[in-house]
């Protein structure tokens, strides 16, 4: 009996050694995927307020400064929060800046928009062992149901 146990002596500690590895790199996958997709979903939230909020906003497109400005404010909501965010205010989603988001309102023939679409373009996010980069996604487009009004652009 005595023989016996002192062959297996350390055997665990073997076993251990061999399958830590691959439970760590289980542990760090699951980490690294799990924290992706947490920041894809608050960038999605982000963007879907800020496409609601440009949905209902008024517009006052007709010339390339009132265009901007409209687009800045959306741009605003989906950062900050926020159409006019305080000084120093920090982002809704960590890194993401006015030039990751992307908005278009797509008009009809008489200048009128329809919808309006806002993504995100260029953001990364680092995660453990890689960097994800979103273009075009999340994505979310809408009928523009708010006032159109070019003749108060100043």
């Amino acid at each position: 009996m005595r023989f016996r146990s002192r062959s297996q002596r350390g055997s665990a500690l073997v076993e251990f050694a061999l399958a830590a590895p691959l439970g760590i790199l289980a542990l760090a996958g699951t980490f690294q995927f799990g924290y992706a997709f947490y920041v894809y979903n608050q960038l999605q939230l982000s963007i879907r307020s800020g496409v609601r909020y440009a949905s209902l906003m008024d517009y006052k497109g007709t010339s390339s400064t009132c265009v901007a400005a409209t687009q800045n404010t959306v741009q605003n909501v989906v950062v900050y929060g926020s159409p006019t965010p305080a000084a120093g205010a920090s982002p809704v989603v960590r890194g993401l800046a006015n030039s990751n988001v992307n908005v278009s309102f797509n008009p009809d023939a008489n200048g009128v928009p329809t919808n309006v679409t806002v993504s995100a373009t260029g953001f990364s996010v680092d995660a453990v062992f890689t960097t994800f980069t979103f273009n075009g996604k999340p994505m979310a487009s809408v009928p523009y149901v708010g006032r159109y009004s070019p003749v108060e652009c100043p």
